[in-house]
């Protein structure tokens, strides 16, 4: 589990540089990049906007590292039920 975490949290950081922060196009394009069969695989295709909405709880138009982990969780969930 902790290595998985420390893995999530690379992917995170490659994304959000200096920020520390993901937008909804960087997010989209991190998922992507990254779970790029996540994607190809869901029902929904605006499934990434669904999930930032659902988890940019603050409405500041970005995630952090904390809100980008329920988004991971959250996708697991719709995807893959």
């Amino acid at each position: 589990m902790e290595k998985a975490m420390r893995e999530l949290l690379e992917i995170f950081q490659k994304h959000a540089g200096i920020a520390q922060a993901l937008n909804k196009t960087e997010l989209k394009s991190l998922f992507e990049t990254e779970f790029a069969g996540v994607l190809e695989n869901a029902k929904d295709k605006n499934v990434i906007d669904d999930l930032f909405q659902r988890v940019d709880k603050d409405s500041s138009g970005s995630v952090n590292f904390t809100e980008f982990a329920a988004i991971t969780a959250a996708a697991h969930g719709m995807l893959f039920q």
